[in-house]
């Protein structure tokens, strides 16, 4: 790596186990504010290190337990360039749990907040989340919380169809399943419960509320050391990939005074600081919006925000840079921002399944001023080396599936560890026994 001189003023490093363009997501809004961006990151065909907001990159080993030590010392290398500590950004899961795991070495040459770890552990743990959000009064959907599979048969009738499993995990447990799974009646639910990895600490039974995209809100701020909110704003979902229950494809701003005011309230209850986000879904049942989960962290709405005039990552860096921050919640209503992969693949399960939006209707929808996820005019080379990225990828797709049907071999489909990016990752190996389903 080229070194110069000391830096005598504040970097923002963002640090990325790359894989998906959230750290691209987090260079962008701090670029919108003016700041260029150091990228740590562990690909080197990372497409935030193409942009020209890129200042440096600080290669990294994988972002994994066995190489902590590694990656703290190329960190801490850097850091010790620098007269005052970089404020530091995680893009994903992966990255989050690698700070948690070193934050009391890493606190020592970078500026980040993160909630105390026994919050951590409760917001990453979904049975202990669930027990936690009702004790602080956050409405969350109707469950059941149980010890083991032994326990279904005594609470089945007490069930409501259709529902939800949802295993226990940790700050820095991998999540076994990244989609919800839905049981329509007791079968299901056994078949469901008796496919989880054997939890020791219990899983939830959680009732699953139906409805449209347009009943999933999120609420995204950035909290100070006191729990003082200093922005915010809400999103709304237009289309999910899966339909109805996955990760945004496409978004809007929305502006919900309510909803806004409870989610800073939730979070003050439960004394957040940094980044927050909090999911909702409408249940008309209640005539309420229901917590499913509430995150620490970034992800695809920094750049949504930072276009709508509430620019969350930039108020990070200025309030860890030690500047005054005065409190801001308004922001433009209806800003749209589209990940045009994801959503592709949004329309094409729509139309496979015959069901929701046809095409004219999807094109109908994007007819309206928007911005792109990875596309931006103003900087063209990460679009073009994530266009170049996919395009490999589909080939050794369609390489491996060649292979397969040959009988040389199968793709190996492996769920990853990163519940935000909520993606499949695919790899090549030789196959044991061509019929055998492989489970994700």
């Amino acid at each position: 790596m080229k070194r110069v001189t000391h830096i005598p003023f504040t970097l923002a490093v963002v640090l990325s186990g790359g894989g998906s363009p959230a750290a691209f997501d987090v260079l962008r809004s701090l670029a919108l504010g003016g700041i260029r961006t150091v990228v740590a990151s562990s690909q080197r065909n990372e497409i935030a290190l193409f942009s020209k907001e890129c200042v440096e990159n600080v290669p990294l080993p994988a972002l994994e337990p066995a190489n902590d030590e590694e990656t703290l010392k190329a960190l801490i290398g850097f850091a010790q360039w620098c007269v005052n500590p970089p404020v530091l950004f995680y893009a994903s899961g992966k990255e989050l749990s690698f700070v948690i795991r070193t934050r009391d070495r890493l606190s020592k040459y970078f500026r980040f907040l993160l909630p105390p770890p026994d919050l951590l552990e409760c917001l990453s743990d979904d049975v202990q989340f669930d027990k936690f959000a009702k004790m602080a009064r956050i409405p969350v959907p109707d469950s059941v919380a149980l010890d083991a599979m032994e326990q279904l048969a005594d609470v089945l009738p007490s069930i409501d169809f259709p529902c939800v499993v949802k295993p226990a995990g940790g700050a820095n447990a991998p999540r076994p399943m990244t989609t919800i799974r839905i049981a329509s009646n007791a079968d299901e639910l056994w078949r469901l419960c008796s496919a989880l990895p054997e939890p020791e600490a219990g899983f939830l039974v959680q009732s699953y509320i139906d409805g449209s995209e347009e009943g999933l809100l999120s609420f995204h701020g950035y909290f100070d050391e006191r729990s003082r909110c200093l922005c915010s704003f809400i999103e709304q979902q237009i289309r999910t990939f899966p339909p109805q229950r996955g990760r945004g494809t496409y978004m809007q701003t929305k502006h919900h005074p309510m909803l806004l005011k409870l989610s800073i309230l939730y979070l003050q209850r439960l004394k957040a600081v940094g980044m927050a986000s909090i999911n909702y879904k409408w249940d008309p049942h209640s005539e309420q919006f229901k917590v499913l989960e509430i995150t620490p962290g970034c992800g695809m709405w920094n750049v949504l925000g930072s276009y709508a005039g509430v620019n969350l990552v930039h108020t990070a860096y200025q309030h860890l840079s030690g500047k005054e921050i005065l409190p801001q919640t308004s922001y433009e209503n209806g800003v749209r921002l589209v990940d045009v992969r994801a959503d592709v693949r949004s329309l094409v399960h729509t139309a496979l399944s015959r069901k929701g939006r046809n095409i004219f209707e999807y094109v109908l929808s994007l007819r309206d001023k928007k911005y792109f996820r990875v596309f931006d005019p103003q900087d063209i080379f990460p679009f073009v080396v994530s266009l170049l990225n996919f395009l490999t990828g589909t080939i050794h797709d369609i390489v491996s599936s060649f292979l397969w049907h040959k009988g040389e071999g199968r793709p190996a489909v492996v769920r990853t560890e990163d519940k935000s990016a909520s993606r499949v990752e695919r790899s090549f190996e030789p196959s044991l026994d061509s019929k055998k389903e492989i489970a994700v």
